[in-house]
């Protein structure tokens, strides 16, 4: 495996060269796992394949985004009340 090289553009992104895309056949809409590991300085992308895991990064996303509620939130909305601890 040879290094690739990937430029960080001005809105934080990472550009990923064409010729990496089509071999690994990276596509638009692509879900990845970014998973840092600080004591030895690397960042591991690793592709998400499973539906489960994709619908809970596109929630944590949509909630990040400020589109979701949390549960306590959706409970008030609904008029439900969850009680106390």
């Amino acid at each position: 495996m040879s290094a690739s090289f990937l430029k960080i553009d001005s809105k934080g992104r990472l550009v990923v060269p064409k010729s990496k895309r089509e071999r690994d056949e990276i596509e638009s809409g692509d879900l990845y796992v970014l998973d840092p590991n600080s004591a030895v300085g690397t960042i591991t992308f690793v592709k998400v394949e499973s539906p489960l895991l994709r619908h809970l990064a596109e929630s944590q996303a949509e909630y990040e985004a400020g589109l979701g509620l949390t549960l306590d939130e959706l409970a008030a909305e609904l008029g439900i009340d969850l009680g106390s601890e």
